[in-house]
């Protein structure tokens, strides 16, 4: 490297003929703004400047970047001031070398580098003492250290008074502080499975604290991200009686490059021309179902299955204006018997979906659904911490929970604002203040409450998914494993089939020439994800006249499923207009897929086949009618009807109510069975709507 002088020179030059627009917008804006950002990819097409230099002196690199562009201004703009302008180089093109958090070796300490990660955590912005002034007891002279970062560093000796170790005592206002945030760096979802990956401490100071939204950083938590930086060492630890060689490291932060929701990996002009032939076709959607999982035999139910996974990963388009919000992500339920290949299904919609978080309900305890204030040890102290749940992390893609019948029911009721309206969630505790967006597509899967279906019962009282998250679904499906021998022969041939085509192919001593059929995909899933990802950020379809009237006929169509239109007030309800606005969404998502730039009847028709399966859910075979109560709210309005007379009789015992007093009203005010009465109490009992004071007396609670 050049002497100082010379070096700035060339920087400054760098400037001119580079920067010259972007330095007269900066000084303009002087001094309300005074961070100034430098892409890497300028400086490494520079022939005047290394750009080795910066990456391997970065600390003493980035003040001669500091000092040209403020004798750049001096000059050039009439002797303007840019005393304390910070300069940071960042890498938005990303012509850098990207490092993973697993590729971190010592070489690397002291050096200025790209990683890319996760925001897991962040904490609250503290202030982070960076010049001590300490005043010396004997003269009141001030002596003024530079602090490492873990243990503060005071002066030995007064160069006034020349006394060794006078008393020194810390004065605040002569001291400088900046702002500090403490960011976990974790390796993205995607690359570490279920299992949690490795990380590493980052360290924000300043201007960078505030990057990304009204509450900084934190309404970042959970974006993949590329963090620019130095790799530092605790040098504190290194030193003294107890000095450790083993040593912690963190990356001093320079910049910050947010990934957005857009996948950088799916090359969507090397697939483009088999887009359009794929969407091109007499039935694109029956196309890409068919090879979403070509290992499973799909019989007419899993069809429909297939068919709304199709709708899930186009998804609509989010409509936010001052009059009104409609979300475009569609939600969906997956409820079925062991066996029926749901686990396989989402394993294969993970890697077709272009952006994706993909959980078990068991392993939800640590990562939770929303997001959360937590107060634990991190990079070596006690904080509070902002930690974004799978929904905020999956923002702008999709969002598998597999098992979500083990999720606690506190965790799906903190979802309702996530999943609807503005689709955000909003955190201020202890100091942190974000609000986290959480528009992403949810795909939920579970069991039934015994584990399997009991086709003597309402299938609707056999759904173990919370209220919360039924409510929002667009489609309901549940999968019953029914014996029948022609489709069971079809599934075993299938399955036999790709699993003698798959173990051959492991076998072979020429992997790449082996023969597949059953387990063989028509179109790759390289081209099956830039399809979905090309389709949800280039087509919009609108809704044709035609179109619309067909929703509208289905609507009322299912409207009337109970004759609710010459029937009196009190009727169930069948479905309600969420089940329209599902419609909407399911009909463009279709559109979407065959890249159509409207949304024609056959699209609505599609939806209405879909959405009929979870109207079948609706059936109550007790009354005889379709009821949204039972997919809308969880609860079917016979339990509700069934408390009402439990709480209008209870007054008039001191002991708790008789069942047989219970049963006895309920027969004659209601029109339900005495079996279904007492099967009612013991529901009511399980939800601890009412409990047992003594043996066949209860109240409600």
């Amino acid at each position: 490297m050049s002497s100082p002088a010379s070096y700035t020179d060339c920087i400054e030059t760098f400037y001119e003929e580079e920067y010259a627009n972007q330095i007269a917008d900066f000084v303009e804006q002087w001094p309300d703004e005074q961070l100034f950002w430098v892409e890497y990819a300028d400086v490494a097409t520079y022939e005047g400047i290394p750009v080795d230099d910066f990456l391997e002196n970065p600390h003493q690199v980035k003040r001669y970047y500091e000092r040209a562009l403020m004798e750049y201004a001096e000059e050039h703009d009439e002797g303007i001031d840019l005393s304390g302008v910070t300069v940071r180089l960042t890498d938005s093109e990303g012509a850098m070398e990207r490092l993973s958090i697993s590729d971190l070796e010592a070489d690397h300490i002291g050096t200025y580098i790209a990683v890319e990660g996760q925001l897991s955590k962040v904490t609250a912005k503290k202030p982070l003492l960076v010049i001590g002034a300490f005043e010396c007891g004997n003269c009141g002279s001030f002596a003024y250290e530079n602090q490492p970062r873990h243990k503060q560093k005071r002066p030995n000796v007064c160069n006034n008074c020349d006394r060794d170790s006078p008393p020194f005592n810390l004065h605040i206002g002569e001291s400088t502080f900046v702002n500090q945030r403490k960011l976990k760096l974790e390796t993205p979802p995607d690359e570490a499975a279920q299992a949690e990956g490795a990380s590493t401490p980052v360290y924000v100071t300043g201007d960078l604290c505030d990057l990304g939204g009204s509450n900084g950083l934190p309404d970042r938590a959970g974006e993949q991200v590329t963090v620019l930086g130095e790799r530092r060492v605790d040098e504190t630890g290194l030193e003294g009686r107890n000095a450790d060689p083993e040593c912690d490291t963190w990356i001093d932060a320079g910049a910050i490059v947010f990934h957005g929701t857009d996948d950088t990996e799916i090359d969507i002009d090397a697939h483009r021309e088999q887009i359009h032939e794929c969407a091109g076709v007499d039935d694109p959607v029956t196309l890409f179902r068919k090879n979403i999982v070509p290992t499973l035999e799909a019989d007419e139910k899993f069809e429909t299955v297939l068919d709304a996974c199709v709708a899930w990963l186009f998804g609509s388009y989010r409509v936010d204006q001052e009059e009104g919000q409609y979300r475009g992500d569609i939600h969906m339920g997956l409820i079925g018997d062991p066996g029926t290949g749901k686990s396989t299904l989402l394993s294969e919609l993970a890697k077709i979906a272009p952006m994706v978080e993909y959980r078990s309900g068991t392993g939800l305890s640590e990562v939770g659904l929303t997001a959360a204030a937590i107060h634990e040890e991190f990079a070596g102290k006690s904080k509070w911490t902002l930690q974004p749940g799978i929904m905020p992390r999956a923002n702008g893609g999709h969002c598998i929970i597999d098992e979500v019948d083990d999720v606690l029911d506190g965790e799906t009721k903190a979802i309702h604002d996530a999943l609807e309206g503005d689709q955000m969630v909003k955190i201020d505790k202890a100091g942190i203040s974000a609000d986290l967006e959480t528009r992403t597509a949810l795909l939920a899967s579970g069991n039934p409450i015994h584990g399997r279906f009991n086709r003597h019962e309402p299938l609707d009282e056999q759904l173990d998914m919370d209220p919360a998250l039924i409510s929002r679904m667009d489609v309901l499906i549940d999968l019953v494993d029914k014996v029948d021998r022609e489709a069971d022969a079809a599934k075993a041939d299938r399955y036999l089939d790709a699993y003698d085509e798959i173990a051959t192919k492991e076998l072979s001593d020429k992997p790449t020439d082996a023969e597949l059929v059953a387990a063989e995909r028509d179109v790759p899933i390289a081209v099956l994800r830039a399809w979905v990802s090309y389709a949800r950020e280039e087509v919009f379809p609108q809704l044709t006249s035609e179109a619309k009237a067909a929703l509208r006929e289905f609507y009322l169509m299912a409207r009337n499923l109970n004759n609710g239109h010459d029937s009196d007030e009190d009727a169930a309800v069948p479905v309600t207009l969420r089940t329209l606005g599902a419609g909407i969404r399911l009909a463009t998502a279709f559109a979407r897929c065959e890249l159509s730039d409207t949304v024609e009847p056959c699209h609505a028709e599609r939806a209405k086949q879909v959405t009929q399966k979870m109207i079948g859910l609706n059936w109550d075979p007790e009354t005889g009618q379709f009821d949204a109560g039972i997919t809308d709210t969880g609860d079917l309005d016979r339990w509700q009807q069934l408390m009402r007379v439990i709480i209008g009789i209870e007054t008039e015992y001191d002991d708790g109510v008789p069942t047989e007093d219970v049963i006895e009203a309920a027969d004659a005010q209601l029109e339900m069975s005495v079996e279904t009465i007492k099967h009612g109490i013991d529901k009511l009992l399980e939800r601890g709507a009412v409990y047992e004071l003594s043996t066949g007396q209860i109240r409600t609670t």
